[in-house]
């Protein structure tokens, strides 16, 4: 259905991030979600920062006939180390976290996220290219230690 995400600068190296949302199913199930992340960052010039990060989800229906990860609530708490830099115009990125996650009544279990990303500069006031490729390992079906890669490509047009 829609969330409301903040952005909120709390001193010049402190950053706090927040969503909460609503997600409807075509099965009637809802589920709310929050997620938030502060960010400290010691120094801008170096693009270096550091991140608490927490989310969390409860479904309204915990009964889904295994058509999708949907346990009755979920949370996951992480430490990270992210980097951006420019460099031409080009800017690149990095996170790396670890942390903790609590499935339903289940015991809590590792968490973990590798990203690497690449956005290309503003091409005549028109497009870019932005490229995402990320290793992480959270709950799902085949249990708490699944392990996820993607790589995601975005061309980006101004309109």
């Amino acid at each position: 259905l829609g969330g409301d995400p903040i952005d909120h600068m709390l001193t010049y190296k402190i950053t706090l991030l927040g969503l909460a949302g609503l997600q409807n199913f075509s099965d009637d199930n809802f589920r709310n979600h929050g997620r938030v992340k502060l960010i400290y960052q010691p120094d801008p010039d170096l693009g270096f920062t550091l991140q608490a990060r927490y989310r969390a989800y409860t479904s309204s229906s915990s009964n889904v006939g295994g058509a999708y990860f949907n346990p009755a609530r979920y949370d996951e708490t992480m430490l990270a180390l992210g980097w951006r830099q420019r460099l031409n115009g080009w800017m690149a990125s990095m996170t790396a976290g670890a942390g903790q996650q609590k499935v339903a009544s289940d015991p809590v279990s590792p968490t973990m996220l590798l990203e690497l990303g690449l956005h290309s500069p503003v091409k005549n006031r028109s497009y870019s290219f932005r490229l995402r490729a990320a290793v992480t390992q959270n709950a799902a079906f085949n249990g708490p230690d699944y392990r996820y890669n993607h790589i995601h490509g975005e061309w980006i047009l101004a309109i």
